[in-house]
């Protein structure tokens, strides 16, 4: 079993609160990796959407339907899937930042897409409440996996089903760098075990690794570009851990760590 890190829900929202505006202007308005499949071309938001839409295959909603996306960031992805399904999307996160940046991006569809300042680990929603969800590289921040696992389980209707894109272990290393609040990720087998166990069937899975390596040179050339914003942030302890560790979280992801979308089935 993978050690996990010992970090609270707050340090998570405190993270993304103070790097909110670095995040934004660093990665756009989609903070997760980019996909290029068979060589596949176009910018670094390009390539992210091209994994969203990926995942919104997977899910194959439909226009009646409710997603819940969870750890939904600042809002593209939920967008870009309510556009394209016709669905309506409930995205949740515990940054306050990143709920209000959300807001604002969603005009003109605000009557599908709404964002929640919301713990997974304890969902408000009734049982049942949702048609599928999925969880774009966010269950690596959630301290108590099982019991987050657990809340998805509970609020997806039986048969719904659960798309994950995350991470996970190639090869043995020692911890990764600190100053971000995440676990290390488990090996493939031992995450889709975890899956398995909290009440999913699995479906798929599908190791996009090489595919979204080009992702690597995005992010060191993306915080070059923006030092200048890093210099801004207000907390400068939060901006400092994050100069510091993110070409060394790279350099350990290259060597260490995969990439997979998992298609699962709420059972």
């Amino acid at each position: 079993m993978t050690d996990q890190m010992a970090f609270t829900e707050d340090e998570v929202a405190q993270f993304y609160d103070g790097l909110e505006k670095f995040l934004s202007s660093w990665l756009g308005e989609s903070i997760h990796y980019g996909y290029w499949p068979g060589g596949a071309g176009g910018s670094f938001t390009e390539a992210q959407d091209r994994l969203t839409r990926l995942l919104g295959d997977r899910l194959a909603l439909r226009p009646e339907q409710r997603l819940l996306d969870v750890g939904c960031g600042t809002g593209r992805p939920a967008m870009l899937l309510a556009q394209a399904s016709g669905c309506a999307v409930t995205g949740i996160t515990i940054s306050q930042r990143q709920v209000e940046t959300a807001r604002q991006r969603v005009a003109g569809i605000a009557d599908k897409v709404g964002f929640e300042l919301v713990n997974a680990m304890e969902m408000p929603y009734a049982d049942g409440e949702f048609d599928a969800a999925m969880a774009l590289e966010s269950l690596l921040h959630m301290p108590d996996l099982k019991r987050a696992l657990s809340e998805v389980r509970r609020v997806l209707r039986p048969g719904g089903r659960f798309v994950v894109a995350d991470f996970f272990e190639v090869s043995k290393a020692s911890a990764p760098p600190g100053g971000i609040p995440f676990n290390p990720p488990p090996p493939l087998e031992e995450l889709t075990d975890q899956i398995r166990t909290a009440g999913f069937e699995v479906i798929d899975v599908l190791d996009i690794t090489e595919a979204t390596r080009p992702t690597y040179a995005e992010l060191l050339a993306a915080v070059r570009a923006q030092q200048s914003t890093l210099d801004s942030i207000q907390d400068s302890r939060i901006a400092e851990q994050v100069q510091r560790a993110i070409p060394l979280i790279v350099e350990h992801a290259q060597e260490h760590t995969g990439y997979a979308v998992l298609t699962l089935r709420r059972s």
